[in-house]
């Protein structure tokens, strides 16, 4: 711990997105490979499948919930093309087509 942070669990780590996302999911891709042993493929993915719309419905919703309201198409197309630093490293995504009612990614 240093003096510019109150607790160990503040302190800055230095990691890759490589190494962000194998410690983030690896102890996760060991768990859906015991399901999918114990109670099969299809059984285990809706399991998983579920689980995961649930936690990011959530997610985005206080997400949603902080930020400017979208009030129309524009203000959704401008949110989806929103760029952060984290997005940036781990997605890949192009608009091949856009028109003032729709969007594709």
């Amino acid at each position: 711990m240093n003096k510019k942070t109150p607790h160990k669990f503040q302190e800055k780590m230095e990691l890759t997105y490589e190494q962000h996302f194998r410690d983030k999911y690896e102890e996760m891709v060991h768990l859906a490979r015991e399901l999918e042993r114990v109670l099969g493929r299809e059984k285990a993915f809706g399991i998983i499948g579920k689980a995961y719309e649930r936690h990011w419905v959530e997610s985005t919703r206080k997400e949603m919930a902080e930020r400017e309201p979208i009030k129309n198409f524009e203000d959704f197309k401008a949110f989806m093309k929103e760029d952060s630093p984290f997005w940036s490293h781990v997605l890949t995504y192009t608009f091949p087509e856009e028109t003032p009612q729709k969007i594709c990614m």
